[in-house]
């Protein structure tokens, strides 16, 4: 059963006209028509209009629901895009885990509160799943906030970290790729262009964070060379060495024989 219910918690009585119309146009369009119409249409009518379709009709093709939540998302309405949101797993079948991420890579650009509260709505899987452009998207627009929550809540790095912290010296953000880190953005052992960049822009904490992981810093320099890239010569790079160094020369200790 669904309910429809305004922001005074008032549950909405049906309009005829919108229902009218609804029944007008079940002759000449399908159900994916229907729901995409309705999604479009700004104000009242199209949120009962969304309510109404989803109510009489049980599923959805997934490119259909994608675009019915991408035309909500223009009308700039959030209770009819969580309304959609909310809906999608009962009306769409095998609906792909990033999903949900697709809609907040899509709204958050101009409507950024929308993005964080379906990404708050998020299941950790969900939360896997999202493009790791939005967190690239966060730290470009200096969302400090936003780009830790998306961390925490599990997003992902993926293969745009070096451009995630190429992001944070642009943007003069030189203590958020260590918070990141440390909050647990994952980034791969074998991403060597992150490492270098943390280098190039003396990001020391953060290349000592990636080094603590099991980062191979012979590896990355053999990596750097066959790139042709200028290995950096400044502060950082001399405590990462020295770290490194550190780091391959500790043994365990003797143990006590009893």
């Amino acid at each position: 059963i669904i309910k429809v219910i305004n922001h005074d918690s008032h549950i909405y009585q049906p309009l005829p006209p919108i229902a009218a119309e609804l029944e007008d146009a079940n002759s000449t369009m399908t159900p994916a028509e229907l729901l995409c119409n309705g999604a479009g249409i700004p104000g009242e009518a199209g949120y009962r209009m969304t309510v109404m379709t989803l109510g009489k009709y049980p599923a959805f093709p997934l490119e259909a629901y994608r675009t019915a939540c991408r035309r909500a998302v223009d009308t700039a309405d959030p209770e009819k895009v969580m309304f959609l949101i909310k809906q999608a797993q009962s009306h769409v079948p095998d609906l792909p885990g990033h999903f949900f991420g697709d809609i907040a890579v899509y709204a958050y650009d101009d409507y950024p509160h929308m993005a964080r509260k379906i990404i708050d709505r998020c299941t950790p899987q969900q939360a896997a799943a999202v493009p790791t452009r939005l967190l690239l998207q966060a730290v470009g627009y200096e969302d400090i906030e936003f780009a830790c929550g998306l961390v925490k809540k599990g997003v992902r790095a993926g293969d745009l970290a070096e451009c995630i912290i190429d992001s944070c010296y642009q943007n003069t953000l030189e203590s958020l790729p260590s918070e990141l880190l440390r909050l647990g953005m994952q980034v791969s052992l074998e991403d060597y262009g992150a490492m270098h960049s943390c280098l190039v822009y003396n990001f020391t904490e953060a290349a000592a964070i990636l080094l603590e992981r099991g980062m191979d810093f012979d590896a990355c320099k053999r990596w750097a060379a066959e790139k042709g890239w200028e290995w950096p010569q400044n502060d950082t790079c001399t405590q990462i060495e020295t770290m490194w160094a550190g780091m391959r020369t500790q043994s365990p200790g003797p143990t006590m024989q009893l």
